[in-house]
């Protein structure tokens, strides 16, 4: 064999070792670029699994926060219209009250007149002396009514006369002055002006006890058991007391000879027949 051949076989075996060698590496590289396209694929399928679940989980969301907006709005027109179905009940209720009221406007003034009509029949036929009965019950109130009133008429006439006993009184001193200081000139008046003030000056203590009680026009007045034959005065305060209590004032407004009356202020619920009344304490 010449040395060509020799050399030719050579370069033709080593050749082919590199052949080899390269094929060798290009076949690792082709399997290393299937492993990294595999994971590609893997995550890129990961990736449109995870972008499905999130556009899922997005639709749940809008559609839950359509629902809940729905029910909102239905709830809103619920309360809406129970609104406006309670403003219509206060409505009716309103008129229900107005209707009544009229009824009993009309009720009242029927009532007056079968009273009198009650009234004029009693004279003529007596079988509805019952019925008169039953119409004057309905009016116990009128006449409870027609009692305050004939009271508050006696404590006005009381006031009168308490006036007019006052006015008398003046009078009399009035003409003991005059008649003083006809008899004894300009100083023998004041003398008796002084005779004449001398029994409210030199009194002493005045002590009582309230003989009743009323209230009139929402204020309380007592009666008490010394008059101005006892030294009381129009305007006198007396103090109110009950054992060692203190339960206000009593301010005279009218005096008659053994009695007294006047309006009283302070503990005005306790004050009541029978508790003392005291000019000094």
């Amino acid at each position: 064999m010449s040395v060509l051949t020799k050399l030719f076989v050579v370069l033709l075996v080593v050749s082919s070792l590199l052949l080899s060698a390269s094929v060798v590496v290009f076949v690792n590289r082709v399997e290393d670029f299937h492993t990294q396209l595999d994971t590609s694929k893997k995550q890129a399928d990961t990736l449109k699994a995870t972008n499905a679940r999130l556009t899922r989980d997005l639709a749940d969301a809008q559609r839950s926060m359509l629902d809940q907006q729905t029910a909102a709005s239905n709830e809103a027109g619920d309360l809406n219209r129970k609104l406006v179905e309670k403003d219509a009940e206060m409505q009716k209720l309103a008129n229900a009250n107005g209707e009544l009221t009229k009824k009993s406007l009309v009720d009242a003034a029927t009532i007056k007149g079968t009273t009198d009509l009650a009234r004029a029949a009693q004279e003529e036929n007596k079988g509805l002396q019952q019925l008169t009965s039953e119409l004057r019950n309905k009016y116990d109130e009128i006449l409870k009514k027609d009692g305050e009133l004939n009271t508050m008429v006696t404590v006005l006439d009381n006031q009168l006369r308490a006036v007019d006993h006052e006015r008398q009184l003046l009078q009399e001193r009035l003409a003991e002055v005059t008649s003083a200081a006809k008899n004894g000139g300009g100083g023998g008046g004041a003398r008796a002006a002084g005779s004449a003030e001398a029994p409210s000056a030199s009194a002493g203590p005045i002590n009582g006890v309230v003989r009743s009680v009323e209230v009139l026009g929402g204020k309380k007045y007592a009666t008490i058991s010394v008059g101005s034959a006892d030294n009381v005065t129009k305007g006198m305060k007396f103090n109110v007391v009950q054992g060692g209590e203190f339960l206000g004032y009593l301010t005279v407004d009218g005096v008659q000879p053994n009695e007294a009356y006047g309006q009283v202020e302070g503990k005005v619920e306790k004050i009541q027949k029978g508790v003392e009344v005291k000019t000094q304490l």
